[in-house]
């Protein structure tokens, strides 16, 4: 999926571009995509989201100056979870990125504000408000110094069967909206959002000295009650030090929603897994 050929100045990164669901409509309703003027000619959804991710991607690869921040990435893929809403009016708004660096989240956003659409998400012939997530994926190179995040060996998982089928709502949308955003897919949003969150959060080196040569899996498990309070957290790995980083780590994360069930908030009980590769000590 990603090429093995890049540079320690700039280092190559894919980007994504995926509709996950809409402000305004249920996700299984017909929506057309919003379109640049380059795109007007496709009418297949497929081919619409193609053309626009090609163009997006261009535009961030030309624009992102990835040597400003390159010393806040980690070895190998950094994962940057960036939400939007494309409004009826084609402009963009309400950004929410998931990276605690500030260069990152500004200069993301400021290219972002400037791409104009030639027509909005359309449903029903009337343009409508539409919410977009787009996984940045910038990729370092490997380290024999700092241990490498495992994103493959990472996980994040409910533990509980009296939520099953119930709905799992987006955190940390931002308050201006003041509306619920349904997800249907919770594996491949809320899992990729969450663990993105908390790598690119973790310091690596306050835990590099402590964790050993090879593979070092992390365990965690927590609990979101009906309040969106976070209780119950454990964290468990060989090192002491580790496990009570990483637990505060978590504690200042944006909580996730509690989900609900027949529109009424149930608690939800998380199994967490991370895992870092250190190919030296």
């Amino acid at each position: 999926m990603f090429s093995d050929h890049f540079t320690k100045l700039r280092p190559q990164f894919l980007i994504l571009f995926i509709l996950f669901s809409s402000v305004s409509i249920l996700a299984q309703e017909t929506v057309t995509p919003p379109k640049f003027k380059e795109c007007l000619e496709y009418v297949d959804t497929k081919e619409i989201k193609a053309c626009v991710s090609k163009r997006i991607s261009n535009l961030i690869r030309k624009k992102l100056k990835v040597e400003k921040f390159q010393s806040q990435l980690h070895p190998g893929n950094n994962l940057i979870m960036v939400d939007f809403i494309i409004e009826k009016d084609k402009t963009i708004n309400y950004f929410t990125i998931n990276h605690p660096n500030e260069e990152i989240r500004n200069q993301i956003e400021k290219i972002l504000s400037k791409i104009k659409f030639h027509t909005p998400a359309m449903h029903d012939g009337k343009g409508i408000n539409i919410f977009y997530t787009i996984p940045i994926v910038i990729r370092e190179l490997p380290s024999r110094v700092k241990p490498n995040p495992l994103y493959k060996n990472s996980g994040l998982a409910l533990d509980n069967s009296n939520v099953e089928n119930a709905q799992v709502l987006k955190y940390n949308l931002d308050e201006k909206l003041n509306k619920k955003i349904e997800f249907r897919d919770f594996d491949e949003i809320i899992k990729r959002r969450y663990l993105s969150s908390l790598y690119n959060n973790i310091n690596i080196y306050k835990i590099s000295s402590f964790l050993e040569k090879g593979t070092n899996t992390i365990d965690a498990s927590f609990t979101i009650n009906k309040n969106r309070e976070l209780i119950n957290l454990s964290v468990h790995s060989n090192s002491e030090h580790v496990s009570n980083y990483i637990k505060e780590v978590i504690q200042k994360l944006p909580k996730l929603s509690p989900v609900y069930k027949n529109k009424e908030p149930q608690e939800a009980h998380y199994k967490l897994v991370l895992a870092y590769k250190k190919e030296s000590n």
